[in-house]
């Protein structure tokens, strides 16, 4: 299974999913981090058992400088959404509020 990617920005967004999960889960919680193919694409799937993304903030998640933490700078989902796109790829974020949030990335896969 290939893709062309450039390996630094993919540390990047992986970092910073993983790191927002993990602050989603500051009480504890499991983590899952999955990667599979998916048709023609690449599929790394996040999932955490945090409190959730609130459904009336989802549509705002990827806008820059929006954050709800007091230590956040509200950039990491954004920059991650703008590398997924550059890599013509898919960031999909579904969220239950006190039930946890997955993230799907998709990547093309070379053929």
């Amino acid at each position: 299974l290939e893709t062309e990617i450039d390996p630094l920005q993919i540390k990047q967004v992986l970092f910073n999913l993983i790191q927002n999960a993990f602050n989603a889960m500051q009480g504890g919680g499991v983590l899952e981090i999955k990667t599979s193919r998916y048709d023609e694409w690449l599929r790394i799937e996040i999932k955490d058992t945090g409190g959730g993304i609130p459904e009336e903030l989802l549509d705002n998640i990827f806008d820059p400088f929006f954050t709800t933490r007091h230590d956040g700078t509200g950039l990491g989902l954004s920059i991650s959404q703008r590398i997924i796109h550059n890599h013509n790829g898919k960031l999909d974020i579904k969220s239950i509020e006190n039930e946890g949030t997955t993230i799907v990335v998709l990547l093309p896969v070379i053929t």
